[in-house]
């Protein structure tokens, strides 16, 4: 038995439950406002940040604690208050940014909540409906592609392809079969007026 090797796996799997378990933390910050309050209004004790975001201040220290414990947010002594860096914030939050990842985060949860009809369809060979993820699955998946669609799709996929940049450019048709949010079609009605109306589309 090389106890170097169990000693490596051992701390390897202690360091991925870690991680695991910062990720259920960043989904709380996330879909509480927590991160989003201290974006927005600035650095914040623990009762402003509590009144602020209306959560309970026993449970919202210990967040705290281990969110600047974990690097995520950062904590000044001297005033006991709490903020976000800003190169966090705009990686968790700027949904418009190419560097935006906070939808990603959503995954850990959702994944987990398959895990029983996933188990079970290793033992019959069945599948899992795209239906079991739920509702934020799709949200997440939009969110995670429209920094792509916002930034490249009209200023670098579509004049890649010169015929229907053409088309569009002369106000050809264009089709949102229902896929994903919609941000596709949103991206071309603002590159391509002509072809498609923003106005006649649904913003989220």
């Amino acid at each position: 038995m090389d106890q170097s090797r169990v000693d490596t796996f051992a701390e390897r799997l202690v360091t991925e439950t870690n991680a695991s378990m910062s990720c259920l933390n960043l989904y709380l910050g996330l879909r509480l406002g927590l991160y989003q309050a201290l974006a927005d209004v600035g650095p914040a004790g623990l009762a402003e940040l509590a009144r602020r975001t209306e959560t309970n201040a026993r449970y919202l220290r210990e967040w705290l604690e281990c969110m600047v414990v974990g690097g995520y947010l950062d904590y000044a002594p001297d005033t006991a208050r709490f903020s976000i860096p800003s190169e966090h914030a705009l990686v968790l939050l700027d949904r418009d940014n190419a560097a935006y990842l906070g939808s990603l985060i959503a995954y850990i949860p959702i994944f987990a909540g398959v895990l029983n009809p996933l188990m079970e369809a290793f033992r019959t060979g069945g599948g899992v409906p795209f239906a079991a993820y739920g509702p934020e699955m799709v949200e997440s998946a939009s969110m995670a592609n429209r920094p792509m669609f916002i930034r490249d799709y009209v200023s670098r996929w579509i004049p890649a392809l010169p015929d229907i940049e053409a088309r569009l450019k002369a106000g050809g048709r264009v089709a949102e079969m229902g896929c994903g949010s919609g941000w596709s079609s949103i991206s071309l009605a603002q590159g391509f007026p002509s072809s498609l109306s923003e106005r006649k589309l649904k913003w989220r």
